[in-house]
């Protein structure tokens, strides 16, 4: 997870920076048939759920911190909550990567390997073996 919060940290700090897509060479114009009409909301999401989220989880999944409200939104009982929430984090990159796709009417090989990845983190998470890690 701390790969996928660099990534997604370094992505939405570039958004921050350039919000019209330039340094990734990304042009306003592929938001033709997306709801957002610039990269703020998406940048956001990004940087949010992607970058700060997953860090927060890491060190949540090293520590074993208690939170009692954490735990109330933990919909796997016996599991340790920092693994629930890497579970969601899993599914909502998958759902992430499908939106973009279904916007972008493309599916580029990074598309695949992050769907990929978010399948990855859900199964390992999910797994009892994974837990011990």
């Amino acid at each position: 997870m701390a790969f996928l919060s660099f990534e997604a940290l370094y992505g939405g700090g570039a958004f921050t920076l350039k919000p019209d897509g330039s340094l990734f060479q990304i042009p306003v114009s592929v938001q033709e048939y997306s709801p957002f009409t610039d990269f703020l909301i998406p940048r956001t999401i990004l940087f949010v759920v992607f970058g700060i989220i997953p860090i927060l989880l890491v060190w949540l999944l090293i520590k074993k911190s208690e939170s009692a409200f954490l735990e109330r939104l933990n919909l796997f009982t016996g599991y340790y909550y920092g693994w629930t929430y890497t579970v969601y984090t899993g599914f909502a990159l998958i759902i992430w990567i499908a939106v973009q796709t279904r916007i972008f009417n493309v599916v580029d090989r990074l598309h695949t390997i992050y769907t990929f990845y978010g399948i990855v983190l859900a199964l390992v998470a999910l797994l009892p073996s994974g837990r011990k890690l």
